[in-house]
């Protein structure tokens, strides 16, 4: 999940899988390649992104690289997680 801010409306986007397919045709987000990791990575840093939330189907090795980038605004995702805006 893909949370922006702007003129006080948060913006939902699809899961960093579906943004990462705009680089690579890989099937699976657990099992993808360091190279479509990155250019996802690449890809959200240049968006106008407040939060970055991610849930297993990410992959751990693609949380990682996105809290290395995001740090605060990254946060993994878990059962009963609340937002508050």
């Amino acid at each position: 999940m893909v949370i922006s801010f702007s003129e006080n409306v948060a913006r939902l986007d699809q899961c960093i899988y579906s943004c990462s397919q705009v680089y690579t045709a890989d099937a699976d987000p657990v099992t993808a390649s360091e190279e479509r990791i990155r250019k996802t990575v690449e890809f959200l840093a240049q968006q106008d992104v407040d939060l970055i939330a991610t849930g297993h189907c990410t992959g751990f090795k693609a949380q990682v690289e996105l809290y290395l980038k995001f740090k605060e605004r990254f946060t993994p995702l878990y059962t009963g997680m609340v937002f508050t805006f």
